[in-house]
């Protein structure tokens, strides 16, 4: 859908869309970002936490993370999944994402759930 938009209502039709996904009470705390080199190969590794402030479980949905510039423009994004899929009231878990060989010049980091607004 990223790459063409039209495909949503064709993905929707068949069961494939995107299912509205309530994340109030959930946030992403704690980022931090460390590179590495592994074999000549440089690595970004991003860690956090997500936090469940609700007073009920809530699922967890796909994390989207872009790599932005001095001057805020977006050189990289990738979403991945949490291990954990949803998070009972008041609880919280880790998580973890790697990029090899990540853009020269990405300065900033933005992290947000899909779906959301920026976090």
């Amino acid at each position: 859908v990223d790459v063409w938009p039209p495909a949503e209502k064709l993905y929707s039709a068949v069961g494939l869309g995107e299912d509205e996904v309530d994340i109030s009470g959930l946030k992403i705390k704690n980022v931090e970002r460390e590179n590495l080199v592994e074999g000549g190969v440089p690595i970004l590794v991003i860690r956090g936490e997500i936090y469940n402030g609700a007073e009920e479980e809530r699922a967890i949905p796909p994390i989207r993370t872009g790599l932005m510039d001095a001057a805020n423009v977006e050189l990289h994004y990738w979403t991945f999944a949490s291990e954990q899929s949803a998070l009972r009231a008041d609880d919280w878990t880790e998580f973890e994402t790697r990029l090899i060989d990540p853009p020269e010049g990405a300065s900033q980091l933005r992290i947000r759930f899909t779906g959301s607004e920026e976090h």
